[in-house]
């Protein structure tokens, strides 16, 4: 019996409530008003995070660049040794510089970027901590470049996790 009482008095309740919402919503009346201003349309969807994914993009490709160059510079490196960190090193900075855009391709652009050092980074740090007597650390320390590398790999991963995750927010909207 109780049940019953209760279960009437809820769902009158509900229906008081939702009529009184609904007369309230009733007497809303407005317009929704866009501004269409360059500033405001041009603006990066993502906004400051994305500016310091792209900013961190930069530097990693800048240092990875300068630091192959310092640690191969007067020792006889083949080309092939220190060309892949010059590709890798450019090919982030030039997808940094064209996600300014904002594009999805510019995206898929970074988001390659910063696999393809992952992943070159990956075989470069963990050759170095399993097999330091086959690596030339060049005019670097082995220990020293061996952390810098590191760094540099979890930079990378940060790097691609967080473009991902951008590329997935932009997905749903």
């Amino acid at each position: 019996m109780g049940g019953v009482i209760g279960a009437r008095v809820y769902k009158e309740g509900g229906e008081d409530v939702r009529a009184h919402l609904q007369g309230r919503l009733e007497d809303l009346n407005g317009e929704v008003f866009v501004e269409n201003n360059a500033f405001y349309s041009n603006r990066h969807p993502q906004g400051t995070a994305m500016n310091a994914v792209r900013i961190l993009a930069i530097l990693l490709g800048l240092s990875l660049m300068i630091g192959e160059a310092w640690r191969s510079w007067g020792t006889g490196r083949p080309i092939y040794a220190w060309m892949d960190d010059m590709v890798m090193g450019g090919a982030l900075i030039l997808a940094a510089v064209a996600y300014k855009s904002g594009s999805r391709a510019s995206l898929a652009l970074l988001a390659s970027g910063w696999g393809a050092n992952a992943g070159m980074l990956y075989g470069s740090f963990f050759g170095k901590i399993f097999n330091p007597a086959e690596q030339t650390p060049g005019n670097w320390d082995l220990g020293v470049l061996t952390w810098l590398v590191g760094a540099a790999f979890i930079t990378s991963l940060a790097g691609l996790i967080a473009t991902a995750w951008v590329a997935a927010r932009e997905a749903r909207f």
